[in-house]
């Protein structure tokens, strides 16, 4: 069996530790949404290959949660992630797809991942989420779901700061 020595991805690092912040939820597209606490804890796993992202955050008084896991092509900015949470989703795992993209002036760069999601008896639907760190103090977290035909509208806006 051959075993090749893991390393932790650095353009993932940034992201990595614990993070306090809100998080608005639209209901509506165009809505100034609802504001709640939230929480975020981002650890490496698989010897660093990959990043497990697990929030907090709650709707009418209701506590939900999600976990995220990002991964990085080896030499390509292209990423992967498997996204699950409490309320916006059924008990399936959404896989996705996308990329990393460098950021200039940036603590990292931002990673875009998309998926569909089956919605019978329509066409499939589809989220998109973005993270990031503008600065190393801060992460961003957006979620934007498709409708069919292709428009995106936002979700979820979380602004996080470091808090370990």
């Amino acid at each position: 069996m051959n075993q090749t020595k893991a390393t932790q991805d650095t353009r993932l690092a940034p992201f990595l530790g614990s993070w306090r912040g809100t998080s608005r939820l639209h209901m509506e597209p165009g809505s100034p949404g609802v504001t709640t606490d939230s929480t975020l804890t981002a650890v490496p796993i698989a010897k660093g290959r990959f990043v497990q992202m697990s929030y907090t955050w709650s709707h009418e008084g209701v506590p939900h949660e999600g976990t995220m896991i990002l991964g990085m092509h080896a030499k390509r900015d292209e990423a992967t992630g498997a996204w699950v949470d409490s309320w916006h989703q059924s008990n399936e795992t959404l896989f996705l797809k996308g990329t990393h993209e460098k950021v200039k002036g940036a603590a990292s760069g931002r990673v875009s991942i998309s998926g569909t999601f089956p919605a019978p008896p329509g066409p499939d639907w589809g989220w998109r989420i973005e993270v990031g760190c503008p600065e190393a103090s801060k992460l961003l977290l957006e979620m934007f779901v498709i409708e069919p035909e292709g428009e995106e509208n936002l979700a979820v806006h979380a602004e996080f700061a470091r808090i370990g």
